[in-house]
């Protein structure tokens, strides 16, 4: 029997009672507790309706568990009417107005809660048909260390309704009840021009994404497809924690042994150098409590999260420099991450699944790769820190021609540093961390329902103001992956 069945089920009701307020888009939002201590805000449930419907007030739950409570907050109005596009591409004239509904919840860690919506529409009361229960990841403590506090989180990115996106999201639907994840991270462009339609597009993909959505919580970053008004309508749908301080941009948040940090590269691209100083100034103060050695002998685990990447290699274009670019592009986050011992860089925003050798500074640091068998090997490195690419989620991406492909020169480092690469499968990734010293990292092909790659990391982990002894980490890694798809190009 799995532990968590043994758990106590809380059914929370939030009834709507405005007139013709029909409840949409239910979405799990990891909250600020995870952050803050002070904050008491464990997780937010966020949902659009078409009018403010304040009746949301009314919630009625299981008063026998004083161990739970919740707090309203007033609608956020999503309000468009402009022109919007892409980069210039397929310019639309957008105009909605509909509110997002907020509900903050209050409750003991490790408890499971199955949670209905339901909505009043004229004489008629419409409810979801599936009732979402999740489980809340254990909250930090001063008084804690985390040795045995295992996590497993759920990441992807790049990810629309096209048939191989639609695949992947109804293999995650279909298995939210078997793989048991304590939180998930999605790591930005999500439905790909969302504002499309009068925002019918992006909301058509949130609710096929509910059922997974509200199994985790979730931290959802944006993505260079995201940046309309400077992300103000992501920022009015989505909220990471500590939005009202950093509105998205940038944040942290801590479960159980890993500090996870998430940048928004795309915005550091695009915004003030005003506005770039004080991104930078906030990073290095996070990283710089974060590895501090006493604080990461209970979290040794810093894991940055975003859309876009320092380091990629691509190898199927032969016009794509702005990959090669990326180095020099981000070179002031680049020298945070390495100068404060970050171990994982989890990224989407290429259509593939890729993971890149140790780099710093756009320099490929010490490793030792050996070869177990013939689909699992040992990496074992010093400084810097590894890039994971899950950008498969599936989604519109053009098939590559093999005349386009291309080789940089052999003594690249970014050349180098690429140990494994897959553009043709389309899944997740998740990682499951084991203890202080040991995390396991799985890429999953959800259509042919197979791993492509597995990696057990082992880090000594770097602490600020110290030097990472050599080959500080061990990374083990198999995959199951034809060896003509890595020289066919």
């Amino acid at each position: 029997m799995n532990k968590y069945s043994i758990l106590a089920l809380l059914v929370l009701l939030a009834v709507v009672s405005a007139d013709k307020c029909q409840v949409t888009l239910p979405r799990l939002l990891i909250g600020d507790k995870y952050t803050n201590a002070t904050s008491d805000v464990t997780a937010i449930i966020a949902f659009d309706t078409a009018d403010e419907c304040k009746g949301v007030a009314t919630l009625n739950f299981n008063k026998g568990d004083p161990s739970f409570d919740f707090r309203v907050i007033d609608p956020v109005l999503q309000a468009v009417d402009a022109d919007l596009d892409h980069n210039g591409k397929e310019k639309e004239r957008v105009k909605y107005k509909k509110y997002t509904q907020i509900i903050q919840l209050k409750a003991d860690v490790q408890q499971s809660y199955t949670v209905q919506i339901q909505g009043n529409i004229t004489d008629k009361t419409t409810v979801f048909a599936t009732n979402y229960t999740f489980i809340l990841p254990k909250l930090p403590s001063n008084n804690t260390k985390y040795a045995q506090n295992q996590i497993k989180f759920l990441f992807f990115g790049d990810q629309d309704l096209t048939a191989n996106g639609t695949s992947v999201l109804n293999y995650l639907n279909s298995n939210t009840q078997n793989n048991k994840f304590d939180a998930m991270i999605y790591l930005g462009d999500y439905a790909y021009e969302f504002y499309q339609n009068n925002g019918a597009k992006g909301d058509s993909y949130i609710e096929k994404f509910a059922p997974l959505s509200f199994s985790y919580p979730l931290a959802m970053a944006p993505g260079n497809h995201e940046d309309n008004l400077n992300f103000t309508l992501f920022d009015q749908k989505f909220f990471l924690p500590g939005y009202n301080k950093t509105l998205n941009k940038y944040n942290s948040f801590t479960i159980g042994m890993v500090h996870f940090v998430h940048i928004n590269l795309h915005y550091f691209s695009i915004t003030t150098n005003d506005e770039k100083d004080k991104m930078l100034k906030w990073l290095k103060n996070d990283l710089a409590i974060a590895s501090n050695a006493g604080q990461r002998r209970n979290v040794p685990w810093i894991i940055a999260v975003g859309h876009k990447l320092n380091y990629c290699y691509d190898p199927y274009y032969a016009n794509n420099t702005e990959c090669i670019g990326y180095a020099q592009q981000f070179l002031p986050i680049d020298n945070l991450l390495s100068q404060y011992g970050v171990d994982l860089f989890l990224v989407a925003h290429q259509h593939y699944n890729q993971v890149m050798a140790p780099m710093a500074r756009n320099q490929l640091q010490d490793y030792k790769l050996t070869n177990i068998s013939s689909n699992e090997f040992n990496l074992q490195k010093g400084k810097g820190y590894i890039t994971i690419v899950q950008g498969n989620g599936g989604c519109v991406t053009p098939a590559i021609p093999q005349s386009k492909s291309r080789v940089l020169d052999l003594a690249s480092d970014l050349q180098k540093a690429n140990l494994f690469i897959d553009p043709i499968h389309y899944g997740y990734g998740y990682i499951n961390v084991i203890n202080q010293t040991n995390v396991q990292y799985v890429s999953y092909d959800a259509i042919n329902k197979k791993e492509l790659v597995t990696f057990n990391i082992k880090s000594q982990h770097q602490q600020s103001g110290s030097s990472s002894t050599t080959f500080g980490s061990l990374i083990t890694f198999s995959f199951v992956i034809l060896s003509a798809l890595l020289t066919a190009f």
